[in-house]
């Protein structure tokens, strides 16, 4: 027995490829027929065995055996490498090893077998599928027994292949699916060249076509080469097919992303690429080149939550299997709701500050007028009232969107303010005519008392025109500028003279005053109408009379005049004999104004019979005619009248008077 080496076996039988040639084949018509190879042991952990093969006489020796296709072996205990129809075999210092049983080939029709062993599985193909597996690990038990195509040579069962054998190869390499896959329907390229290969037979000849005469062949039995194969050439297919189940699930993911299934075959062997059927919302969707836990892309874009259920499952070794009842679901994710500046209006040519919260990597729409458009907080300095857009990923990676609209503050129209006029020395309030919430700058300022007010006050002495500036208390450059005219108007000459001082002959001055509109006299109670510009006066006592007089333009000046009183003259005290009350403001009323001041004790006037028409104690009173309201007849009346001045303490007069009609 040779000693173990870490090296890899594999035993192939060829597919599909290029063209096949279909009259160079081993024909092992009857028990016993092989080809005898010799001690070719394969050492280590690794192996490939390949071959194409057409049965001709179905193997009725029962599952446990099968028909030997490649072996070197006399029983289980030292099976360097057994390549069958229906499973493969090892033996390595931890023990015996075979692939579960697959089904039996089917008569007359030509396949492609194969085993690998790669140091931590054993492996089965038909046609470039995989169709059993076992964990086998260890290296590899030699032996002294010969290789051989067809049959052992232990002989001890009929095992004997019967039918076509092709395309044989024996490895020291573990070849992988797509590599066997690749040579299955035709013959090696280059064979001296690759990696691995020990020997490799085409049935033209017996001759090891690697190049190494050692492992050249030999005929046995009934075994014959150059032989047709009437079931050439090889057909890519799968009859052997296990029940295929595995689980589907969905993802997670945003309205903008992309809904992804994940397939995962729980029995069966693995044999990608898978084709699956799936059903969502009554339609039947396909989709091909699935891996194994490889996310794919739903056809059907979803929303909301959305379930998908699984119908029927192919693998790629082209075995299919309906199935009811895995579904997944694929949730899509409602983004966050962003916190965005609000709606705002500013100043023209002015900025503002925008800010978003609630996510990442944000991206501000439209950039211009923007300092930094990919920033949470850029600073906004629109051109025009503009409406921004803002996206962003939320903590699910989700795109969230917002919006903030920027207006501009409407521009206040600004009323002319209107001018002003005064007197001169006059102070006069001017009226920035805008209200007070608006700011105010007035020139010149010397002649202000705060030019920064709306209605500043200023003291003039000529006619001037202002210079105001009207701004918006929030946008300063919202502003208008105004000219306000003062017409400062020049005082009038205002004169006061009298007729006469006050003696006991004349106890009744007159005043007069001259250049102005409308008078006013004070001490008002010592004249008869202090309104007038000419007034009596019949002051007890000297005194200085002023009397202000104002224009049309308002403004206003004063004089004085004294009236000297003295005790010096005659007192007369004379009383008028008649009067006539008609109307028409000449001797209209009987009295004793003339008397100036006096002190009155009694003023009485009767008629005839004695009846009191009249009286007074107020030396200004008169009698106009009338008693009760009623016009009293013409005729002569008594009065009595008792007084005293400082120019007389008893006066006493009687008398009658005329009333004239």
């Amino acid at each position: 027995m040779k000693s173990l080496v870490s090296t890899l076996i594999f035993c192939i039988v060829l597919s599909e490829g290029r063209a096949q040639n279909c009259n160079n084949w081993l024909n092992l018509q009857s028990y016993p027929s092989f080809v005898a190879i010799g001690d070719l042991d394969i050492t280590g952990d690794q192996i490939t065995c390949e071959a194409e093969v057409n049965l001709t006489l179905p193997f009725t020796g029962g599952p446990t055996l099968g028909s030997d296709i490649v072996g070197k072996y006399a029983g289980p205990a030292d099976v360097n490498y057994l390549l069958r129809a229906q499973n493969a075999q090892i033996t390595t210092n931890n023990g015996f090893f075979q692939t579960p049983e697959t089904c039996p080939l089917q008569v007359n029709k030509t396949y492609h077998i194969a085993m690998v062993y790669d140091g931590a599985t054993l492996k089965f193909y038909r046609n470039g599928f995989l169709l059993s597996q076992i964990k086998a690990t260890g290296n590899l038990i030699q032996n002294n027994w010969r290789t051989q195509i067809g049959f052992y040579q232990y002989a001890f069962y009929n095992v004997n292949f019967i039918g076509y054998i092709n395309e044989v190869r024996i490895w020291n390499v573990a070849r992988t699916q797509a590599q066997i896959q690749a040579n299955m329907n035709g013959p090696l390229p280059s064979p001296s060249t690759q990696t691995g290969l020990l020997a490799y037979y085409q049935f033209s000849s017996l001759t090891n076509q690697q190049g190494n005469a050692a492992w050249d062949g030999t005929l046995s039995g009934a075994a014959s080469i150059n032989q047709i194969n009437p079931m050439c050439p090889f057909v890519l297919d799968n009859d052997c097919c296990p029940i295929i189940t595995g689980s589907l699930s969905g993802n997670s993911t945003c309205s903008d992303g992309i809904g992804q299934l994940t397939f995962h075959p729980t029995t069966g062997l693995s044999n990608p690429p898978y084709t699956l059927v799936y059903n969502y919302l009554g339609t039947s969707f396909t989709q091909s080149n699935v891996s194994d836990n490889i996310p794919f892309p739903v056809s059907f874009q979803p929303s909301g939550l959305n379930q998908y259920t699984l119908l029927k499952i192919t693998d790629g070794a082209l075995c299919s299997t309906d199935v009811s009842g895995p579904t997944a679901t694929i949730t899509v994710l409602k983004p966050a709701k962003l916190t965005v500046t609000p709606n705002s209006s500013i100043c023209e040519n002015g900025n503002i500050q925008l800010n978003v919260t609630g996510g990442t990597a944000f991206v501000w729409t439209p950039g211009a007028g923007l300092n930094d458009p990919n920033i949470p907080n850029p600073t906004a300095s629109p051109a025009a009232p503009t409406m921004y857009y803002v996206s962003g990923r939320d903590p699910n990676n989700c795109l969230s969107k917002d919006s903030v609209k920027i207006d501009f503050l409407p521009k206040p129209i600004f009323i002319a303010p209107s001018g002003k006029s005064t007197c001169a020395g006059d102070p006069v309030t001017l009226d920035g005519g805008n209200g007070t919430t608006n700011h105010y700058s007035w020139s010149p300022s010397a002649f202000l008392d705060n030019p920064s007010s709306a209605y500043p006050v200023a003291n003039l002495n000529q006619t001037t025109v202002f210079n105001v500036l009207v701004s918006d208390p929030v946008c300063p450059l919202y502003d208008s500028g105004f000219t306000v005219k003062v017409q400062v108007n020049p005082a009038p000459k205002v004169s006061a003279s009298k007729t006469n001082d006050i003696d006991c002959a004349s106890p009744t001055t007159v005043l007069t005053a001259a250049g102005a509109e409308t008078y006013s006299w004070s001490p008002a109670l010592l004249v008869d109408h202090p309104d007038n510009p000419v007034v009596k006066a019949s002051p007890a006592q000297t005194t200085s009379f002023i009397v202000q007089g104002r224009d049309a333009n308002g403004c206003s000046s004063s004089d004085s005049v004294s009236v000297v009183v003295t005790k010096t003259g005659e007192t007369t005290f004379s009383v008028p004999n008649a009067f006539t009350p008609n109307n028409d403001h000449i001797n209209d009323c009987f009295g004793i104004k003339s008397w100036g001041n006096v002190n009155l004790q009694q003023f009485s006037i009767y008629n005839r019979w004695g009846q009191k028409v009249f009286e007074s104690k107020d030396p200004s009173a008169c009698w106009d005619g009338t008693f009760q309201g009623e016009k009293q007849p013409a005729g002569g009346y008594v009065y009595i009248i008792r007084a005293s001045s400082f120019c007389s303490e008893n006066i006493m007069k009687k008398g009658t008077v005329l009333l004239i009609r």
